[in-house]
């Protein structure tokens, strides 16, 4: 049962290695390329944004995960096998990992949309 904790503590842990090592550039030292979604690609501030962000968002998908799965856990049936529950915790991971990259593309879209408007505004 404790297995099913490991994919929740796995993104925390990532998010937490990303926070303590953000990348500076693309590209990445070992296994570390950052969070490489295509916005972050357009300037090197949103580069950095992206790594800055990226983080606090695998942090809190990983908390949430964690307490999804602890609530699975704890008040599961015991008409529900451990496969089942496997599945579950397996699909609900993955949904929210695809959320919190659509929400940090999001972010870092919103970045180039608040620095396009204070450019036409410091025009002057």
């Amino acid at each position: 049962m404790i297995i099913l904790l490991f994919r929740p503590l796995l993104i925390i842990f990532l998010g937490l290695i990303f926070k303590v090592m953000p990348l500076d550039k693309p590209g990445g030292k070992f296994l570390m390329t950052g969070f490489q979604i295509p916005s972050a690609y357009k300037s090197k501030q949103h580069w950095i944004y992206a790594q800055k962000f990226g983080p606090k968002v695998f942090i809190i998908t990983g908390l949430i995960s964690f307490v999804l799965t602890i609530l699975l856990l704890f008040f599961r049936r015991k008409a529900i096998s451990y496969d089942t529950m496997e599945y579950a915790t397996a699909i609900f991971n993955a949904l929210l990992m695809i959320i919190s990259f659509i929400v940090l593309e999001y972010k870092v879209r919103k970045l180039k949309s608040d620095i396009n408007s204070k450019e036409k505004n410091n025009v002057f």
